[in-house]
């Protein structure tokens, strides 16, 4: 387990399938035309509040604050007898989500979904693969992930193999699209050490922060923005991800900053995150 503290300022399948199978072939040059209009974050009709954490989950990823993962990697699939370079369309690190119990099963699923369309673009183009590779299959992926049932882990699969032909065709150069999966990664329960022993911490996940925030509710307001859950010296919570934190003394110190957690490995014994008040 690794903490890390930071600055104190928080500053349907069936469409998949279709995509991949009719990119089989090299695609022709289109003919020329006006440079298109740019992407909305959303080019679906989504249910609920999807188009809003579609917003706060680009923003996270472009900050480096969404979990985020090396999507690019290697590979022993298939008898190689050395390994390849491979874009591994799985997500291997826990997303920085609310939750479920404590926001509901369906808005949950909407912010996991938009949570990883959004990685996904964001690493792929930090990959840099064109566009024109990803664009019809991510927004498929969007479309069938923001329905009530969606298996996200299945879509990630099939957004790979409608991904892989067109990066096939468009850029040969770049390593194969694929959906591996297989990962370990979890939450682990992490102690919490406040100095004095008599503060009391709150907690919320970034991406409930931020969508307070995004709603113009003040997201430091536990009473008003859900998500906060309280601990005391010698508690534990299960953590992983990055979380914003505010402590208060009963002789009135304060302190508000952000950690993170992440790296877990049920073999070791997490450091616990120290909070300190600040000097009289």
């Amino acid at each position: 387990m690794r903490i890390v503290t930071p600055a104190r300022s928080i500053p349907p399948l069936l469409a998949l399938a279709a995509l991949a199978a009719c990119d089989r072939g090299t695609p022709a040059d289109p003919p020329p035309a006006a440079p298109p209009a740019a992407r909305p974050v959303a080019t679906a009709p989504h249910p609920g509040d999807y188009t809003l954490y579609r917003a706060v989950a680009t923003d996270l990823a472009a900050r480096g604050r969404l979990g985020l993962a090396d999507h690019l990697t290697e590979s022993w699939e298939g008898g190689a007898t050395a390994p390849r370079p491979i874009f591994d369309a799985a997500q291997c690190v826990p997303l920085d989500i609310l939750p479920e119990e404590r926001l509901g099963a369906r808005e949950a699923a909407l912010q996991q979904a938009a949570a990883r369309a959004a990685r996904l673009e964001h690493e792929l183009q930090r990959a840099g693969y064109d566009r024109a590779v990803y664009a019809a299959p991510l927004d498929a992926f969007e479309r069938a992930a923001a329905a009530p049932g969606a298996d996200l882990d299945a879509l990630a699969d099939a957004f790979a193999r409608a991904a892989e032909p067109r990066r096939r065709a468009r850029q040969p150069d770049r390593p194969p699209i694929v959906y591996e999966g297989g990962c370990g990664a979890g939450e682990s329960d992490v102690p919490f050490a406040i100095s004095p022993a008599d503060g009391e911490a709150r907690l919320i996940r970034v991406f409930s922060f931020a969508v307070c925030a995004k709603r113009r509710t003040d997201p430091w307001d536990a009473t008003r923005c859900p998500g906060w859950i309280g601990v005391r010296d010698g508690g534990r919570l299960p953590l992983s991800g990055t979380y914003a934190v505010q402590v208060r003394w009963p002789d009135g110190r304060g302190w508000r900053g952000d950690v993170t957690a992440q790296g877990f490995d049920e073999t070791e014994d997490p450091a616990p995150i120290r909070l300190t008040a600040p000097p009289r």
